[in-house]
């Protein structure tokens, strides 16, 4: 038996945009899915309209041969796509290269747009971050104390406006020049990107309630939720030398606690 380890994932920016052909900005986060794989394994079969049960249902697999431990990172992180490497592993009995399978499950999965699966395939084999450490020391996760996941693929199939390509895409070119080179305020552009979804409904009421109790706290520069309708965890960001303990009692008001810097938890 082996263990295999694949990072997690977040959207920083980019959800909903990132499905209509345009870009997003992801980061690979730790703790990641941590599998146990081999021939003596037995996994519960994944459901039969994820990815990796179509997978294994296209390959004519009965059982399945990898299973998550129990300390891996919770849902709403990338599991579904982590899970589906495993069983691409266990049907070609190697991990894949990444534009391979990002190219199958674009074919198998047409309403997702793949960014994470792609993210956490590239990842294994080359860990790299995207910005400097002083950036991401003043960028937080924030999770729920009441996990509330919303199901991608309900959120997918739900009935909405077209979104402001133009709009969402230059934001996007906002914040990826800030994590580069920050200016001072700049990412208020993430409240920016959050305020356009919730026009065409791709922003949760509760999601946007918090989003606007955190950005009202005295020493945060932006904030948006991640994932679908940006409702299952947040990304926060701090002035320079602010200190996260000073606005943690506020934090946990909202329903929320601090997990962690991106320079701590980056794959």
């Amino acid at each position: 038996m082996e263990i295999v380890e694949v990072p997690a994932k977040i959207f920083l920016i980019g959800e909903y945009l990132v499905l209509e052909g345009g870009d997003a900005v992801l980061e690979a986060i730790r703790p990641g899915y941590r599998f146990e794989f081999g021939d003596s394994v037995e996994g519960r079969f994944p459901h039969p309209e994820s990815p990796a049960g179509i997978l294994l249902q296209d390959a004519g697999e009965g059982r399945v041969r990898f299973r998550l431990l129990e300390d891996s990172a919770p849902p709403g992180y990338g599991g579904s796509t982590a899970e589906c490497l495993m069983a691409w592993r266990q049907v070609y009995g190697a991990l894949p290269d990444p534009r391979e399978i990002h190219h199958w499950y674009r074919r198998h999965v047409p309403l997702a747009s793949g960014a994470d699966l792609l993210l956490q395939a590239e990842k294994i084999s080359s860990p790299r971050s995207i910005a400097s450490p002083q950036v991401y020391e003043r960028m937080y996760l924030l999770e729920r104390l009441q996990p509330s996941k919303r199901p991608t693929h309900e959120d997918l199939m739900l009935d909405r406006p077209p979104i402001r390509y133009e709009r969402l895409s230059g934001l996007v070119t906002r914040f990826r020049r800030q994590i580069q080179d920050p200016v001072e305020g700049g990412f208020a552009v993430l409240g920016e990107f959050a305020e356009e979804l919730y026009r065409t409904g791709r922003e949760s009421d509760d999601a946007r309630q918090i989003r606007e109790a955190l950005q009202t706290i005295e020493g945060v520069e932006g904030v948006k939720g991640c994932g679908a309708g940006l409702h299952d965890q947040f990304l926060l960001v701090l002035k320079p030398g602010v200190n996260q303990a000073s606005i943690r009692p506020y934090v946990e008001q909202a329903g929320l606690r601090i997990r962690e810097s991106l320079t701590e938890c980056v794959w």
